[in-house]
């Protein structure tokens, strides 16, 4: 297997946190019992034909290239939210570079398009996770996305990355999480 792409048996972030893989970049949707006193910009939309699928709010600047950016990510967080990843050949440059979140303290990098779809497809296809956008912000050809990541009984992480685009598409992503 090259090394650029990880099994999800292979990227346990360490010892003290097993169930989380390294891979995480994109992070989104929590489930509903642990939403207790928490302010969220989504939304669940029932009209659409995944009941629960949260809708987005991305904030951007008003120009076009920042419009455009919060576009591509909200396309980008669907695959995530709806744990379907077929949208992501449309959305990954062919020079795409991710920096992953571990292994401390500077993160694997995963470089080409079809490692980086492969990549978050695994992340995408997880059983038993759900993701969480806490807040979404381009400017430009850049955004911020803050996510929380749930797995296992209630367990999670918080975490950002940040993205760049061109083109059209993801050029860059870079993953970074709270740990103590």
């Amino acid at each position: 297997m090259p090394n650029d792409i990880h099994s999800s048996a292979d990227i346990a972030l360490s010892a003290a946190r097993p169930s989380i893989p390294t891979a995480l970049i994109p992070i989104i949707g929590q489930p509903l019992q642990n939403r207790e006193n928490e302010s969220s910009p989504m939304e669940t939309n029932i009209r659409e034909p995944e009941a629960n699928t949260p809708k987005q709010s991305i904030e951007s600047l008003p120009d076009k290239e920042s419009k455009e950016t919060a576009e591509i990510m909200r396309r980008f967080n669907d695959v995530f939210l709806r744990h379907d990843p077929s949208e992501l050949k449309n959305l990954v440059a062919e020079q795409c570079a991710i920096e992953k979140i571990g292994p401390a303290p500077d993160g694997d990098r995963c470089v080409g398009r079809e490692a980086c779809i492969a990549l978050w497809e695994g992340i995408a296809t997880e059983p038993g996770t759900l993701f969480d956008l806490e807040e979404v912000f381009a400017a430009g050809d850049r955004a911020t996305i803050r996510w929380r990541y749930w797995f296992g009984e209630g367990q999670s992480v918080r975490g950002v990355n940040l993205m760049r685009v061109g083109d059209g598409l993801i050029v860059e992503a870079m993953g970074y999480v709270k740990a103590g």
